[in-house]
């Protein structure tokens, strides 16, 4: 039976297998999927190194060139340096780079140089600002310094006080203005620095012509060359100090031969040094070198290198200095003035030699001049020390009221309290 079964199975299986072997391959159509190819990956490049910004700073002054007294901005030095120096550091400095200079003093613009950089990348540098004695004078001075596109600036001072006996406080050829003078062109006077000279032309009767300077002067030695260019033959040109809100000091030089001091304060006009004949004064159109040394309440006139004066008053210390040109009477007077110094005082004023007494009216002219001439100077004398008397503010014309408020405002310390509703 199983044998049966099997042989039936066998059988059935055979033919089959048969069949399927002589059947044909069924085909399979294979579609080919295209390949991708890959989108290409940049290469990462490095990053730029940063270059850093240029710097600078540390900037310090000094008086000597070693940097021996270098110090920060708001220094203030003695009276009298030769030179004054800047000293700063730097960094990432192109080497194309210009370097800038800009110097003050009390606002004016007193040097400027523009210059190519020549000191490398990084480090740090001496500079000379200036040399120039002229530019020196005492007062505040603003330093400005631009190097590609980055910039320093400080201040330092200049003392008007302090400093060697016979330091240099002004050296003044009158070749510029770097130093401020005042200067006006109105109805009563012109005053302008033209030619090498500072020149005062007084325009308007018994009007006082006239050009100051900061800063304050306290103790000083001072000496300037002055002549007369036009006008009245007794006409008058000084020296004024001491300049201030309490009033200021005169000294005054008539060109025919007599000389003078005088204090303007609370009580007006008060002659401390009566007008006096000297033989040291050139008359005329001559150049006369005036001087004064005002060393605390001691003062001292010179004329052409010759004491003519000495005495002390404690009432004004200190103030601005300036020049004058005028007449009481007359208008028309032309000074000009030339090589201007002032130092701090050497030593203690010396005491002048007694004047001689008043000279005849004869003897104040030359013999060549005549008895008219004669009888002219000794009027012009009477005329003189009729103004050279002790009068209150209340007393004084308006013209020369108006002259001292006017130069008490040009000093910058405004006008004299006395005079300020007169």
């Amino acid at each position: 039976m199983n044998r049966r079964i099997y042989c039936l199975a066998l059988l059935t299986v055979v033919p089959l297998a048969v069949a399927g072997c002589s059947a044909e391959p069924e085909v399979v159509a294979v579609t080919a999927t295209p390949t991708r190819t890959p989108r290409p990956t940049a290469t990462p490049e490095p990053s730029p190194t940063p270059i850093p910004d240029p710097s600078l700073g540390n900037l310090m002054f000094a008086s000597q060139q070693d940097l021996s007294d270098a110090a920060p901005p708001n220094p203030v030095f003695d009276a009298g340096p030769e030179a004054i120096y800047a000293s700063f550091e730097f960094a990432h400095i192109p080497a194309d780079s210009q370097l800038t200079l800009r110097l003050e003093r009390d606002g004016r613009s007193v040097a400027e140089r523009n210059e190519a950089w020549q000191h490398g990348e990084e480090g740090s540098v001496s500079l000379l600002l200036t040399d120039d004695r002229h530019v020196l004078a005492p007062g505040s001075f603003d330093l400005e310094l631009e190097l590609a596109g980055q910039s320093l600036r400080g201040r330092f001072v200049i003392s008007v006080v302090s400093g060697e006996p016979g330091a240099l406080l002004i050296s003044e050829p009158f070749d510029d203005n770097l130093l401020g003078w005042s200067e006006e062109d109105d109805e009563d006077q012109v005053t302008e620095i033209a030619d090498g000279v500072l020149r005062l032309t007084q325009l308007s009767e018994g009007y006082l012509a006239w050009s100051d300077i900061l800063p304050r002067f306290s103790d000083l030695d001072v000496s300037v060359d002055v002549r007369q260019e036009e006008g009245p033959a007794d006409g008058y040109h000084g020296i004024v100090f001491r300049l201030g809100d309490d009033g200021f000091y005169f000294f005054t030089l008539w060109v025919d031969g007599y000389y003078g001091l005088a204090r303007a304060d609370e009580k007006g006009i008060e002659p401390l040094v009566e007008a006096r004949w000297s033989n040291a004064i050139l008359r005329g159109g001559e150049t006369n070198r005036l001087r004064v040394v005002a060393q605390g309440s001691d003062l001292a006139l010179y004329i052409n290198d010759q004491q003519v004066a000495t005495l002390s008053d404690d009432t004004l210390t200190r103030g601005a200095l300036g020049l004058v040109s005028g007449h009481y009477s007359s208008a028309g007077m032309m000074s000009v003035f030339d090589n201007l110094t002032a130092t701090l005082p050497l030593g203690p004023v010396e005491a002048a030699p007694e004047p001689a007494a008043p000279v005849a009216t004869a003897q104040l002219c030359s013999r060549t001049e005549g008895r008219a001439n004669s009888r002219r100077a000794g009027s012009q004398r009477s005329i003189r020390r009729e103004s050279y008397t002790a009068r209150p503010a209340s007393e004084l014309s308006g013209a020369v009221l108006a002259s001292l408020r006017e130069l008490a405002d040009s000093a910058g310390v405004g006008a004299p309290q006395h005079l300020a509703g007169a």
